[in-house]
């Protein structure tokens, strides 16, 4: 049941993400772009640069922040994926991109949303 209960945490705060993300201009492209061993949350257009976006949606800090949790498995997963996106989708060589992070923490109670935090250009 934990797992069912974590996607569904995790796809809310997906949702919220990409609200935030189109309060501030950006377009959203694609919604859980998977390939086998990688994903990306979020591919959104800001201007000409395209971003993908890695969501950690968060109740409380037992398993650490968002930023915390990118480990070099969960980094190596990301660069897979966009690597593939770009094959699919564009030329790897001309196509501007970066990487954010956006945290959402919502209250363990209610699960209304509490706060985002926005780490653009982090690094892989």
């Amino acid at each position: 049941m934990h797992g069912v209960k974590a996607k569904t945490l995790g796809y809310s705060g997906e949702t919220l993400a990409a609200q935030f993300l189109k309060n501030k201009g950006y377009e959203i492209l694609q919604n859980n772009f998977t390939i086998r061993g990688g994903e990306i949350d979020l591919i959104a257009l800001h201007g000409t640069i395209l971003i993908f976006v890695e969501v950690k949606t968060r109740t409380n800090e037992s398993f650490g922040r968002g930023e915390e949790s990118m480990n070099y498995f969960k980094r190596t997963r990301i660069h897979r994926a966009i690597e593939r996106y770009l094959d699919r989708h564009g030329d790897r060589e001309d196509t501007d991109y970066r990487v954010d992070l956006i945290e959402v923490e919502l209250d363990p109670t209610t699960k209304a949303l509490k706060n985002i935090n926005h780490f653009e250009d982090i690094e892989l």
